[in-house]
């Protein structure tokens, strides 16, 4: 009997050992986490902004790190902020893509011009990724039907084919009018986000 015993007891031991959870790395999580926002930050897309929430959620869930509100642009170190994603990429998305049609209007040669065109198809192809974007296009969702019809349509430096394309969700829309909207659509957005928008605008009023 003890001989059984003690052949049991390294056997347990060693079951116990097995089954042992292993500790969760939160300076590896952390500096993923850093990173998949970096990747957000740079390309606002669903693409990238999943994948940071999901570790953002894994972070906090592990006890890493706390959430902070979105609308907090200053979040103190270890604490990372969990976006609404749709929400988030409509914003920008849809900010870009005002900014990719003043662009287009005011652009000085086709070069120029077809830069922004397949800017704007980009940006119109994340905002159906995102649903649509109806609440910041006022309404006329971005479908994949319109995007398709950019694509189709080409670059048309020179005619009007892809001003008529855009009418459904430019309407009336002039120069100062967009300024105004890519400003209401950027103040929304902490700064780390913005900044590049506000960036990228700036540059294209210069010229």
């Amino acid at each position: 009997m003890r001989y059984l015993i003690m052949l049991i007891l390294p056997l347990t031991l060693l079951l116990t050992v097995g089954c042992e959870e292993e500790e969760y790395d939160c300076d590896a999580a952390e500096t993923e986490v850093t990173t998949l926002g970096e990747n957000l930050i740079a390309n606002i897309t669903m693409a990238n902004c999943s994948p940071y929430n999901d570790k953002v959620k894994e972070y906090v869930d592990e006890g890493c790190g706390t959430n902070e509100e979105c609308d907090d642009a200053n979040a103190d170190d270890g604490d990372y902020c969990a976006s609404d994603c749709e929400e988030l990429v409509c914003t920008v998305q849809t900010a870009n893509f005002y900014i990719y049609i003043i662009g287009s209007v005011f652009a000085p040669d086709s070069t120029t011009y077809c830069a922004y065109f397949d800017s704007l198809v980009l940006a119109s192809q994340e905002m159906v990724n995102a649903g649509g974007c109806a609440t910041q296009l006022e309404d006329e969702a971005m479908t994949q039907a319109s995007v398709d019809s950019f694509v189709s349509g080409g670059c048309d430096w020179g005619d009007s084919t892809t001003v008529n394309r855009v009418n459904p969700f430019i309407g009336e829309l002039n120069q100062l009018d967009a300024k105004e909207t890519i400003e209401e659509l950027v103040d929304e957005l902490p700064d780390n986000y913005s900044n590049i928008i506000r960036k990228r605008f700036d540059r294209i009023l210069s010229n």
